[in-house]
Order: C-alpha cells, then sequence, then structure tokens
C-alpha cells in the first residue's frame, strides 16, 4: 500500500512538473482565434498555477432558440446545436488534438473507419521553428476564413462550406513557415460513396478510384503587421475513376483597430457534382434522369463577412453570399441555379476570459433557378438566440 502511495505521488509529482517553455510555434492545427488568452476553469476556481501543456480540457457549446419563419419547418423550439468536447496537448516536439461532435450520427467512415463522432483525432511533430507535420483525422487544409473558424461561432456555413462530402477526413500534413508565412501540402481521403454506386437511385456506377485521394496546396500569409491575411488554397481531388475535381478556395481578411473584413472565394470545377447541389433538385423534378451524371459541374461562391467591435464586450457583424451552380454539359442546367444567403447578428461577451457570448442572429436563403425549368424558388429566414462558449475546463 506505501509503495502505491509513493508511485501514485511520484506520478502526479512528474505530471505536475512538465515545462511548458517549448512554444506551439507553427504547429498549425491546435487552434487559432479559438486560443487567445482562455483562463482555465480549474486555475480560476483552486487559485493553481498552470505549469503543464501536456493535457487541456476545452467544451465547445453552442445551443439556444430557433424561430423558423417561413417553410415546412415553420415555428420555433430549442436546439443543442453544438456540444463537443476537446482535448489537446504537447510535449516537447510531439502534440495532440481530440475532439468529438456529440451532436452528429454515429455512422462509420468507409474509407478511414472512423466513427463520425469523431471530429479530430491527430498527431503532430514539431521538430524546429520552421517545420510542423501531422497525421489524423481533422478539417483539411482547404482555405477561406469561413471554413477555417471554430463551427460553435458560426450561425449557419454558406452554401459551398456546408455542403462539403469530406471536410474532415484522414489526412498526412506538412508545414514549413518562412518569416510568418505557412505553407502547407496535404494528402487526405477524398470520400465519394455517392458515384460509387451507393445512391439506390442512380442507374450509373462508375468504378472506384484505386487512389481515392486529395491533394492539397494552402498558404496562410500575415503581411503588413497582420493587418492583410490570406488562407488560400488549390487541391485535386480524385473520385470515380477518371473523374477530378479542382478546387481553388481563396480568403483574404483586412482588419482595423476595430473591424474586419474578409473576402472568400470557393470555385469547383469537375466532371461529376460532387457537391450534389447542381444536379439534386434536376433529379427529383425528372428534368434529368440519374444517367446524366456527367455534368461538368462549375460552382462559384462569393462571401462578403463585415464584423465591427464597438466596445470590447460587443461584436456586431453581417455575412452576405451568393453561390451560382452550373451543369454545363447539360444545357438545360446551364446557370440554372442561383442562392443568396444572409447573416446579420450580434454577440455580448459575459466572460471574456472563458469566451462565454450570448448572440443573436436573423439568417437568411433565398434559391433561384431558371423560370423555364418550373421548379418553385425557395426561401427559408430564421432567428436564433444562443449562449456560445469555448470553456477551458483544465
Amino acid at each position: 500500500m506505501k509503495r502505491f502511495k509513493r508511485l501514485s505521488s511520484l506520478l502526479l509529482l512528474c505530471f505536475l512538473s512538465i515545462s511548458s517553455a517549448m512554444a506551439q510555434g507553427n504547429n498549425f492545427g491546435l487552434g487559432n482565434q479559438d486560443e487567445a488568452n482562455i483562463e482555465s476553469l480549474t486555475n480560476r476556481l483552486l487559485n493553481l498555477e498552470e505549469r503543464s501543456k501536456f493535457f487541456q480540457v476545452y467544451l465547445n457549446f453552442r445551443g439556444g432558440y430557433h424561430e423558423t419563419l417561413n417553410g415546412e419547418d415553420k415555428g420555433g423550439h430549442f436546439k443543442l446545436a453544438h456540444t463537443r468536447p476537446e482535448f489537446l496537448g504537447e510535449l516537447g516536439k510531439v502534440g495532440y488534438r481530440v475532439r468529438l461532435n456529440l451532436s452528429t450520427n454515429h455512422n462509420v467512415n468507409n474509407l478511414d473507419k472512423s466513427n463520425n463522432v469523431i471530429d479530430i483525432a491527430k498527431i503532430f511533430y514539431t521538430p524546429n521553428d520552421k517545420w510542423s507535420f501531422s497525421f489524423g483525422k481533422s478539417a483539411l487544409n482547404y482555405g477561406t476564413f469561413e471554413f477555417d473558424y471554430n463551427p460553435v461561432h458560426v450561425l449557419e456555413f454558406f452554401e459551398f462550406q456546408a455542403y462539403q462530402p469530406d471536410a474532415v477526413a484522414a489526412s498526412v500534413t506538412a508545414g514549413y513557415t518562412f518569416k510568418k508565412q505557412l505553407f502547407t501540402l496535404e494528402l487526405a481521403n477524398s470520400d465519394m460513396d455517392f458515384f460509387y454506386g451507393q445512391n439506390p437511385t442512380a442507374n450509373v456506377i462508375y468504378p472506384e478510384s484505386a487512389h481515392p485521394l486529395q491533394y492539397s496546396f494552402s498558404w496562410r500569409g500575415d503581411l503588413f503587421n497582420s493587418r492583410l491575411k490570406t488562407i488560400w488554397s488549390y487541391t485535386l481531388r480524385n473520385e470515380a475513376k477518371g473523374c477530378r475535381t479542382n478546387l481553388l478556395m481563396l480568403g483574404t481578411s483586412l482588419s482595423g483597430k476595430k473591424w474586419d473584413l474578409q473576402v472568400d472565394y470557393n470555385g469547383a470545377f469537375g466532371k461529376l457534382d460532387y457537391l450534389g447541389l447542381a444536379t439534386a433538385d434536376a433529379l427529383a423534378a425528372g428534368i434529368i434522369n440519374s444517367n446524366q451524371l456527367e455534368t461538368n459541374t462549375r460552382y462559384q461562391q462569393w462571401v462578403l463577412d463585415f464584423g465591427y467591435r464597438p466596445t470590447p464586450r460587443w461584436n456586431l457583424f453581417a455575412k452576405v453570399g451568393i453561390n451560382n451552380s452550373s451543369a454545363k454539359k447539360i444545357k438545360p442546367l446551364q446557370n440554372y441555379r442561383q442562392t443568396y444567403e444572409y447573416t446579420v447578428a450580434a454577440q455580448y461577451f459575459i466572460d471574456k476570459a472563458q469566451d462565454i457570448r450570448v448572440m443573436i442572429g436573423y439568417i437568411g436563403k433565398s434559391t433561384r433557378y431558371k423560370k423555364e425549368l418550373g421548379l418553385d424558388n425557395l426561401q427559408s429566414n430564421r432567428i436564433e438566440l444562443s449562449i456560445v462558449s469555448r470553456i477551458k475546463i483544465l
């Protein structure tokens, strides 16, 4: 019994004495704006000085009241949109990050065999201040600022981002930092079951690619004393055999003392409709049939996001976007669908040290089709009042 007590005390002492002198540096993926000066509840309540970064615990949360103003879902209800516990840490040159999404289904991904509840599970190795390497499952290094945000802080991802089939996937990433510019190369899974015969209504089954992978290059730029920032990426996706999609995602941000302006461009060009938006409505209406899946699809979306901070506790922002969907190979579906989306919101920080906010927002979406197709235009609007937090527990 005494041996056990001595061993337990020794382990506890070792755990508490691990030094955190090693800076995070270019260990990308451990979070960006989410990590800024968040005080640990343990530190606050027990008045303990944090001496280790080996084990940190966060709770990402958003929940509140949703009032849908029109459409089939008209009415109001409470919704727990996000519950994502997160565990991360670093020990010398090695780090890890694990985040669970308890608000999603428990299906297993066919390629990496991980449960969908696993949002992030990856390890990092940073041999020096220049190089970083990571392996595991996480959000991919796509460009744009909208894609880069913590999901709990986004009232509504606009269409192009919301329908990404594998924005979270198993990947291996190498990063190099040069004068505050981070360049990354990434190799990740490209899961396209829809084209491999998983859709029961499809008459055409494409042979699966021998290497269903995607290859990405990204640049995270920091210029003019951080007044101008970029998150740009190019991705080549292997989908079905002989079918590929080119993704160009460019995010640029300008910042002032109390304001931020972000402009995002998303472009996708490929033989198949990998998002499904350019053909799904036409398929359902019988305008095309399931043999017409080689569409030479083109998506182009622009998003403008403006934020203003009148006081340290208040944040006001507006976001607007337009997405054009076109199936160039099928004449009726050329530039046949446009979507307009908009969000206006205000945030009040109840506790800035713990990043706890009250957020109220108005979210709208309007979809317009070519008149000659006879499809009904769609309109949806809702109001959301939520509590949003990224609490640091340990």
